[in-house]
């Protein structure tokens, strides 16, 4: 399996630019939300973390065991990813800077930071957010 690699070096050090390694990279919007598709769908908590906001890009396996243990949370993401996956979604812009996705009652915001596609929020609240006590 053969293919081509770039890197590129910035004041950090070297990165990947290009190629196999960077497929977490969500150059454009529709690409975000293939990724995200498959991060919820697989339960992938690198995925799900490339695709945070950049200041909270820390997620844990706690984060994800939490959201994914609240069964109405994980049946409406596991929907919402299926529906997504499929390309089942409407993209409008909003404001300059974010794109909203919207697929059936739910709507995914994407913002453009650091040269990436990042997932800002999920809606509707009252269905994307964990149950309190």
């Amino acid at each position: 399996m053969g293919g081509r690699l770039t890197l590129t070096r910035g004041a950090a050090g070297w990165r990947i630019t290009e190629g196999v390694l960077n497929l977490r990279q969500a150059e454009t919007p529709e690409k975000a939300l293939r990724l995200l598709a498959r991060a919820i769908l697989d339960r992938d908590l690198r995925g799900l973390a490339a695709l945070a906001p950049t200041e909270e890009s820390s997620l844990t396996s706690e984060d994800v065991r939490a959201v994914f243990g609240d069964a109405a949370l994980a049946k409406a993401l596991t929907t919402l990813a299926t529906r997504l996956d499929s390309q089942q979604y409407r993209l409008s812009w909003s404001g300059s800077s974010d794109v909203r996705a919207s697929s059936g009652e739910s709507v995914v915001v994407l913002r453009l930071q650091d040269a990436r596609w990042r997932v800002v929020d999920l809606e509707p609240a009252s269905v994307y957010s964990l149950a309190t006590d």
